[in-house]
């Protein structure tokens, strides 16, 4: 079953922004992670849990909400249905697996909308988690992005290792910002992901 959610329009901006731009960032959940054990989620219907059974409901989740841009956590079938799916709907997007695992973010952009001037893999040095940043030009205006696409560390107790993360991440931000002579000012910065934090958090906050 999908669920209803609720959408928040902010209001601003939009002539600046082509009219608006819909970003769209989920954590797909990772097939070692879908299971009824400890690590997963015990008691739930393991039917429920399978590949077969998810992507499809995956798949319509993503065409529902339609989004421009889309970042995506604990992606473990890139190859085999997200970049298909994505470049079906004429996207266009990059796969960064975190260390030492199978899955990891993968962040896209709606081609009929965007242009793509440059893109950046990092590796968070306190942890196996990646992110993918791209410098993204609207077609229609000219406003440019650095969208940014992440996974922080999970769980209660890496709160400290989830502010180093975001310290990490905004270093890289602005070394790139810097490597590509862009004017911080006047570029917008979108940073999608999942920071297995609450909004009040340090990590959120910094």
């Amino acid at each position: 079953k999908i669920m209803n959610r609720k959408w928040v329009d902010r209001g601003e901006n939009k002539d600046e922004l082509g009219g608006g731009v819909v970003a769209m960032q989920w954590n797909t959940l990772a097939d070692k992670y879908a299971t009824v054990e400890e690590m997963g989620f015990p008691g739930a219907n393991p039917v429920v849990l399978t590949w077969m059974y998810r992507s499809p409901l995956i798949q319509k989740e993503i065409e529902g909400i339609s989004a421009d841009i889309v970042s995506l956590e604990e992606v473990d079938h890139f190859g085999d249905f997200f970049e298909p799916l994505f470049l079906s709907r004429g996207f266009k997007g990059e796969f960064s697996p975190a260390e030492k695992s199978s899955h990891g973010v993968a962040l896209f952009y709606k081609t009929e909308k965007f242009n793509q001037l440059k893109s950046q893999k990092y590796s968070f040095k306190v942890s196996s988690q990646t992110m993918i940043l791209m410098h993204l030009e609207l077609k229609e205006g000219g406003k440019q992005f650095v969208v940014v696409g992440t996974h922080l560390k999970a769980k209660e107790g890496n709160e400290t290792i989830r502010e180093g993360q975001v310290q990490e991440l905004n270093s890289n931000i602005n070394e790139f910002i810097q490597e590509n002579k862009l004017n911080k000012d006047e570029i917008a910065i979108l940073i999608l992901g999942d920071f297995n934090d609450f909004p009040d958090s340090l990590a959120c906050k910094f």
